[in-house]
């Protein structure tokens, strides 16, 4: 078994909240963008993920699809060119490999990390590649002209969303930049010792499927 390793003006987003603006928006404008995009569980996303640590980086290709709290994902053409699938479901997550191997554990998070090196905090990032904070964190959040979160900030991460499109009654960011300025803190893999430079992971989605 693997070792299992925004906004406070009378309403919470996740925890205690700050609402930060660059300029006026319409408080009513964001809250209806918040709640119909927040009921959003039944989503896929076909995108490239890139994750650079210092001078070591790598790149592939991301499909990943949710189905309330059920996830299937797929990761290929990085990894040294493996491919991998992974299941969750709330009883556990399963992986295989492309040499056919399967790995069980309790999370996308963990079962990746045993596999490939990779850390990532998949939990918040369900969140914020709709565009909002994770809700059980408190958050620190700026908005763009269009009522739309522009940024966040999170536990040790900063949260860039530079692109919104409209996907089906959905406006949905199409550009993630996710970063940290904890030098301690590792994606790709802790073993190889701390980085030497930026942590960061990008996501660049192509298409949005969301009912």
């Amino acid at each position: 078994m693997l070792r299992l390793t925004v906004l406070a003006v009378a309403l919470f987003i996740g925890g205690c909240a700050e609402r930060q603006f660059d300029r006026p928006i319409a408080l009513e404008s964001y809250e209806q963008h918040r709640n119909h995009v927040s009921g959003l569980d039944q989503w896929e996303i076909r995108s490239r993920i890139s994750i650079r640590e210092g001078s070591k980086g790598e790149i592939a290709r991301l499909y990943w699809r949710r189905s309330g709290r059920t996830h299937a994902m797929e990761i290929s053409g990085g990894l040294g060119s493996r491919r991998i699938r992974i299941q969750q479901s709330p009883s556990g997550a399963v992986l295989e490999n492309s040499k056919g191997e399967i790995l069980v554990g309790g999370s996308i998070r963990e079962v990746l990390a045993e596999n490939t090196g990779w850390i990532l905090p998949f939990a918040e990032m369900m969140s914020w590649i709709v565009g909002l904070p994770h809700p059980e964190v408190d958050s620190q959040s700026k908005w763009n002209k269009d009522s739309q979160i522009r940024s966040i900030k999170q536990s040790d991460w900063t949260v860039l969303l530079s692109s919104y499109k409209e996907f089906n009654d959905y406006v949905l960011p199409t550009r993630v930049r996710i970063f940290t300025e904890n030098p301690s803190l590792s994606l790709l893999d802790p073993a190889r010792g701390s980085p030497d430079g930026d942590t960061e992971i990008r996501l660049v989605i192509s298409s949005w499927g969301v009912n």
